[in-house]
């Protein structure tokens, strides 16, 4: 079956658009370290959640069934999706994120010829293998190179981000087309979510593993600052943001999800340029050979676009 083009495409636009902007953001609330990046991704969550559960509060909702142990594996990944993309913008310009970001159409690719038996043909393998090719000029750019723990944070984030995708895909839930009922499903998603990122930061910081979270200085929950940011970051994207998703990863699959996205480096570098023109934020300069590897990247992006857009 092919895609429903016309409402997937504005909608993935939309989608791409709204995380390109929330990568800027985030990086500029992060910019002088005093906020925490994960209490910022709990905030935000939880912030979230809670906004898109309202929105769908005429919905019947299935908090048991969010206990299952799919339900809470897709929650572990999620928290450690948003925690590492936050965690590889502290090290990276978001030019270089967003671009080393597209590995998830690779993953993605490999996963579902190991999980569904969708081996890609020739002149997808040959667009993965070019879109590759401009992850590893992009990631030689970072400083420090594989070095660099911005390059596995964000590496880290994008196949978790995929492997979650493949979890929720199926979910019953995830099939119902009611808006107020998928409303009702991201919310409680994403509550399920930031308590399982609560839960396990107050272990580890018992354990003495960590921080606890709860301390008043150092970025934590005492900082108005990181209410501030984390809430606007929760209603304005991450709600919307997992809501609009999850539609994509019904109506598209993942593998579509992740390539519909696959225009989100170049929105996200001119929304960082727009940035630091308005002189809200400084943006490091980057060697001429990271638009090397950006033009791979793009090149091959929009090759697999129109491979998929043919129903290939």
């Amino acid at each position: 079956m092919g895609w429903p083009v016309t409402p997937a495409l504005a909608i993935a636009l939309g989608t791409t658009m709204l995380w390109a902007v929330y990568i800027v953001m985030t990086r500029f609330a992060l910019h002088d370290g005093r906020i925490d990046p994960w209490a910022y991704t709990l905030v935000q969550l939880f912030s979230g959640g809670l906004f898109m559960a309202w929105l769908g509060r005429r919905a019947k909702g299935d908090w048991a069934g969010l206990l299952a142990p799919r339900m809470l594996a897709y929650g572990v990944l999620r928290v450690v999706v948003p925690g590492a993309t936050t965690m590889a913008l502290v090290h990276l310009a978001v030019a270089q994120t967003s671009l080393i970001g597209s590995a998830n159409m690779v993953v993605a690719a490999a996963l579902a010829a190991a999980l569904r038996g969708l081996v890609p043909g020739r002149s997808e393998v040959a667009g993965l293998a070019a879109l590759a090719a401009g992850i590893g000029v992009v990631i030689a750019t970072a400083p420090g190179g594989l070095a660099n723990p911005g390059v596995w944070w964000a590496l880290l984030s994008e196949s978790l981000a995929v492997l979650s995708a493949y979890v929720i895909e199926f979910h019953p839930r995830n099939r119902d087309d009611d808006i107020a009922a998928r409303s009702r499903f991201t919310g409680e998603l994403l509550i399920v979510t930031s308590l399982v990122l609560a839960i396990a930061w107050t272990a580890a910081g018992m354990l003495g593993l960590t921080r606890s979270p709860w301390q008043a200085s150092g970025g934590g929950f005492g900082d108005p600052a990181l209410w501030g940011w984390g809430i606007a970051a929760g209603l304005l994207f991450r709600g919307p943001g997992t809501w609009s998703g999850l539609w994509l990863i019904r109506h598209l699959g993942t593998a579509g999800f992740m390539i519909s996205l696959s225009l989100l480096p170049v929105l996200a570098i001119l929304a960082e340029q727009a940035a630091a023109l308005a002189g809200w934020m400084a943006v490091p300069p980057l060697p001429p050979s990271l638009w090397l590897g950006a033009a791979l990247i793009v090149a091959a992006s929009a090759w697999l676009m129109r491979l998929r857009l043919r129903g290939r």
